[in-house]
């Protein structure tokens, strides 16, 4: 099955500059008597709106009419109940309308992202954290499964502004400072035409790496994340695995775009014999949950599933062997 997002638990976690907690139904900061979705019922969802006195002719004055300042607070709850993050597990969530990767949120010992989309979903990040009772300045760490300026667009900033600690493979960690040049990829005309003229909102912006990670290492994240090295996509990708929940977290070796399992992107793969052998490298561990970098989680069946689509060659590049 596929996440479709349900919220609800009251997870606690220690932020680096204070305590933060989730509230306990509406995924508002404690104090806070009513959440975005109040307001929003507040503002007259469901309620019939009151008759403005005068003339049958003005604005709002009709049974049910709205006015566009209710218009207004109607739309503005909408969009806060939008932002409310997808809760995938009891302790992992996923940011919404993210424009580049799938942003992961990591609860219950500090917060912490996986990944972090384009510098243009900042505000998608920033929406999420607020409507889940926290500030950016309470991010602890961000974990990119590869330097792809769609995983790791609004890091610098980030970090720059808010302290906040960085991690990724110690082979990708010169491409994300700016030691090694960006690769370059051959893509269609009109995606070009398209990131060119967009370039302001896409720029690369290397970052510090405040920790190189290798193949084993450990996160003390989520009950445990092992650092698993799956190179191809980039010299240095990543996947992440608990292994007692059965849950990975596979970056760009997996993807799940349209309900359709596949491989990394081959035309942003430089080498796809090593991405093979990542591919069979985990087909060879057992998980039940697939949190991918694009496309939706898969919350059961994830591992068997992957391994039919191996078998059946439905997997790029593992077709061309």
């Amino acid at each position: 099955m596929t996440a479709k997002g349900a919220n609800g638990n009251g997870d606690r976690c220690a932020g680096r500059r204070g305590k933060w907690r989730r509230g306990a139904a509406a995924g508002v900061r404690p104090g806070k008597a009513r959440s975005c979705a109040d307001k929003s019922r507040r503002a007259g969802t469901g309620a019939e709106a009151p008759r403005a006195q005068g003339h049958e002719g003005k604005a709002g004055s009709r049974k049910g009419e709205q006015t566009p300042k209710r218009r207004r607070k109607e739309e503005k709850g909408r969009r806060c109940e939008e932002g409310m993050p997808s809760s995938l597990t009891r302790d992992i969530y996923l940011i919404n309308n993210s424009f580049g990767s799938n942003i992961y949120l990591i609860t219950g010992n500090g917060l912490t992202l996986v990944d972090a989309g384009f510098p243009v979903d900042l505000p998608a990040i920033h929406l999420g954290l607020r409507r889940m009772g926290a500030k950016p300045r309470d991010l602890d760490l961000i974990v990119a499964t590869h330097y792809h300026g769609d995983h790791v667009g609004p890091v610098a900033g980030l970090r720059k502004r808010y302290s906040v600690r960085t991690a990724i493979h110690e082979d990708d960690a010169p491409f994300a400072c700016g030691k090694i040049p960006y690769e370059r990829f051959e893509v269609e005309t009109s995606k070009l035409i398209f990131y060119t003229a967009l370039w302001p909102f896409f720029r690369y912006r290397p970052f510090t790496v405040d920790r190189p990670l290798r193949e084993g290492d450990f996160l003390d994240l989520a009950g445990g994340l092992e650092v698993i090295h799956t190179p191809g996509h980039t010299t240095g990708s990543i996947c992440l695995y608990q292994q007692s929940r059965g849950i990975l977290f596979s970056g760009d070796l997996i993807r799940n775009e349209n309900g359709v399992l596949e491989g990394p992107p081959p035309q942003f793969t430089p080498d796809p014999e090593a991405a093979s052998r990542s591919l069979e490298k985990i087909s060879e561990i057992d998980f039940e949950v697939l949190l991918p970098g694009h496309g939706e989680a898969i919350l059961g069946g994830a591992g068997e599933h992957f391994r039919s689509c191996i078998r059946k060659g439905r997997l790029w590049p593992l077709t061309l062997s």
